[in-house]
């Protein structure tokens, strides 16, 4: 609440009169008003109580430039919370915007990674087989070779058996 204080001080002019500046008598002031005075971040003003016109003008302009600054650092206050508020909020949607992104992007690279994987096993599964059946045929046609071998042996044996 003291964030929105102004003390007044009166008699200003009685100070003026004796050559005394305002913050000679608060430097000697007690403890409590001093510590007051820092809780209010030292927003006072010196008031005189014998005036002229203009003099009434200036004191009460003052004051009122005074209460609009504090007006105007409580909004700000005021207001800022609620923009960090709702600037939180915005952050914390783009950061799950984002999120999701990544996450379906994650996705997205696994099956794409998986199917990769597929293509690949496909592939080093055909080459087996492949490799398999030319194992296969060389074998078979080897030994065909040699029961052709044998056959022809045979025969040529018979043939001058005769």
């Amino acid at each position: 609440m003291r964030d929105r204080v102004i003390i007044v001080f009166t008699h200003g002019d009685q100070l003026q009169k004796e050559n005394v500046k305002l913050r000679d008598p608060l430097e000697k002031s007690p403890e409590p008003l001093k510590i007051f005075l820092e809780d209010c971040q030292n927003r006072y003003i010196l008031f005189k109580n014998e005036f002229n016109k203009e003099e009434s003008y200036q004191q009460i302009s003052g004051l009122l430039t005074m209460i609009e600054s504090l007006k105007r650092s409580n909004e700000i206050a005021f207001y800022s919370d609620d923009l960090f508020s709702k600037a939180e909020e915005r952050i914390r949607v783009r950061e799950r915007e984002i999120e999701e992104r990544l996450q379906q992007e994650y996705q997205r690279k696994q099956r794409e990674y998986e199917q990769t994987l597929k293509i690949q096993l496909e592939d080093l599964m055909r080459e087996e087989r492949e490799a398999e059946i030319k194992k296969i045929k060389e074998d078979y046609e080897e030994k065909l070779e040699n029961v052709r071998e044998e056959v022809r042996k045979e025969i040529s044996d018979k043939d001058s058996t005769w």
